[in-house]
């Protein structure tokens, strides 16, 4: 009996860490880090392991075609984008982290952190019809026209599992980048009716184009290289200095030069008169004015005259008196035109 017990123990222990290493299930569960950073690009490769029926009556079926559901939240297990992404059996996608997964968030911005889900369902989604536009989170298989809606609109947001996938995810860490298995579980009914997909078409349709994740590898956006930018430096500016600078100048020095002009004007009038009279009075008169003017001009205009007034009386002895009168008057101009001689000084 002991011996049974130990052996059902074992039995029940080696069962449970086999369902806790399983690497496929219909709920696939994995975290992802640094995403749209330099740190280095992650992805996501996930796959169909089980083959399809060779006799099965739709493409979908021969195919083995089902459909992942991925939905992805943020660190705060908020959901924030999500897509439906057909895959045939043995067939791998592989998705970009940062360009297809977490590049276009409802909140808008990028997503750096958070979790993935990933739900293997049947397919629940028509091809739009001719001229209208395929939502960009429910992706088609043209060549077999299964669609993957992860709203599930078209089945009242019910997903319906399907068989078991497996998924691998890269992880940037702060020196590499490591690489591990999703973890695999069973999703909870509630979240398969209305949790899931209705939060899905909540933020598919409030995003209005944000909140859909993508079902083709996108190449990551390249993350913005900080620029350095110059910043002006004031330069010292040369202020023109007005110096005085000494500049000889010409003084012109007024020099007075005197240029006599000598105007000598003599009328000698001689008038002789002889008068028989007794007593004789011989007179003679001599009256000379000579009137010298002379005008030098510096500063100031100085003027010199000069009178001389000569009386010569002479009584000569004659029998008979003559009155001889003679004039003479002598008038000499003396002018002095000054000329202004230029004397540079120092």
């Amino acid at each position: 009996m002991i011996l049974l017990a130990v052996a059902l123990a074992t039995f029940a222990l080696s069962g449970r860490a086999a369902a806790e290493s399983e690497e496929y299930g219909t709920e696939l569960q994995n975290y992802f880090s640094n995403a749209n950073t330099k740190g280095g690009q992650a992805s996501v490769n996930i796959t169909a392991p089980l083959e399809g029926d060779a006799t099965g009556a739709t493409p979908a079926s021969r195919e083995g075609e089902i459909c992942a559901m991925i939905y992805v939240f943020n660190t705060e297990q908020s959901m924030q984008a999500c897509c439906g992404c057909p895959l045939t059996a043995d067939g791998l996608l592989t998705l970009s982290i940062s360009g297809s997964l977490a590049g276009n968030p409802v909140t808008g911005g990028l997503l750096h952190d958070g979790s993935v889900r990933i739900i293997s369902t049947l397919p629940n989604g028509t091809p739009a019809p001719y001229g209208d536009s395929q939502p960009t989170y429910a992706a088609c298989d043209p060549s077999t026209g299964v669609c993957c809606d992860p709203t599930a609109a078209g089945t009242s947001f019910i997903l319906a599992t399907n068989s078991e996938l497996m998924a691998w995810a890269s992880h940037v860490q702060n020196t590499q980048i490591t690489e591990d298995v999703f973890q695999a579980d069973v999703p909870a009914a509630d979240e398969l009716n209305d949790g899931l997909p209705e939060t899905c078409a909540d933020i598919t349709r409030l995003g209005s184009g944000q909140g859909s994740c993508a079902c083709i590898f996108v190449a990551p956006t390249a993350t913005p290289t900080p620029t350095v930018t110059a910043t002006p430096t004031a330069s010292p500016t040369a202020t023109a200095t007005a110096t005085a600078t000494a500049t000889a100048t010409a003084t012109a020095t007024a020099t007075a030069t005197a240029t006599a002009t000598a105007t000598r004007t003599a009328t000698p009038t001689t008038t002789a008169t002889a008068t028989q009279t007794t007593t004789p009075t011989p007179t003679t008169t001599a009256t000379a004015t000579v009137t010298v003017t002379a005008t030098a001009t510096r500063t100031g205009t100085p003027t010199a005259t000069a009178t001389a007034t000569a009386t010569t009386t002479a009584t000569p002895t004659a029998t008979a008196t003559a009155t001889a009168t003679r004039t003479a008057t002598a008038t000499a101009t003396l002018s002095a035109t000054p000329t202004a001689t230029a004397t540079p000084g120092g």
